[in-house]
C-alpha cells in the first residue's frame, strides 16, 4: 500500500473518531449544566412553585366541577321531593274521592303486580338502558362507563327508581 493511502486511512479514522467522540463530550457536559442548573437552591424552588401553582389550579378546577355536579344533584333531589309531594298529594285526593264514593274510583283498582308490569311513561331512554342493566346484575360503577355518565348518576337513576317501587 502507498503512503497516500495510509494517511487518507488515518485522516478518515481521525474524521470518524471526531465526529463519533465530539458530540458526546458537548451533550454530556451540556447535561452537567442542566443538572446544575436544575439542582441550584433557586431552581429548585422555581420549580417547586411551578408545581404547586399547577397544582392549585388543577385542585381549584376539580372543585369547579365538583360544586357544579353538587348543584346539579341537589336541584334533582328538590325536583324529586315536589314530585313525591306531589304525588302524595294526589294520592291522599285520590283515596279522599274513593272514601267519598266517586264514580272513578268504583272500578277493581289494579294489583301490584299489574302497576309494575305497566310501561313506565316519562321515563327516559338513558334511565331505561341504566335499568336494564342494573337488572342484568351490572354493578353501578360499570353501567357508568359503559353508558358514559357518573357513577353518583347512575347510582340516583337507580335509588329513585327503587324508592318509587
Amino acid at each position: 500500500m502507498e503512503t497516500s493511502n495510509y494517511i487518507l486511512l488515518v485522516a478518515g479514522l481521525l474524521i470518524v473518531f471526531f465526529a463519533v467522540y465530539m458530540p458526546r463530550k458537548k451533550l454530556s457536559a451540556q447535561y452537567r449544566r442542566q443538572e446544575e442548573e436544575l439542582f441550584k437552591p433557586d431552581a429548585v424552588r422555581q420549580n417547586l412553585d411551578i408545581i404547586f401553582v399547577q397544582l392549585q389550579e388543577f385542585s381549584r378546577d376539580s372543585l369547579a366541577k365538583m360544586d357544579t355536579k353538587i348543584r346539579v344533584m341537589t336541584q334533582l333531589l328538590q325536583e324529586v321531593d315536589q314530585k313525591t309531594h306531589r304525588l302524595e298529594t294526589l294520592i291522599k285526593r285520590a283515596e279522599e274521592l274513593k272514601a267519598e264514593g266517586n264514580p272513578a274510583f268504583t272500578s277493581a283498582p289494579q294489583t301490584k303486580t299489574d302497576i309494575q308490569t305497566a310501561p313506565q311513561s316519562g321515563t327516559y331512554p338513558a334511565h331505561q338502558k341504566v335499568y336494564s342493566l342494573y337488572d342484568k346484575g351490572f354493578p353501578p360503577v360499570e353501567i357508568a362507563k359503559e353508558l358514559g355518565i357518573d357513577r353518583g348518576e347512575v347510582e340516583l337513576i337507580i335509588n329513585l327508581r327503587n324508592r318509587t317501587h
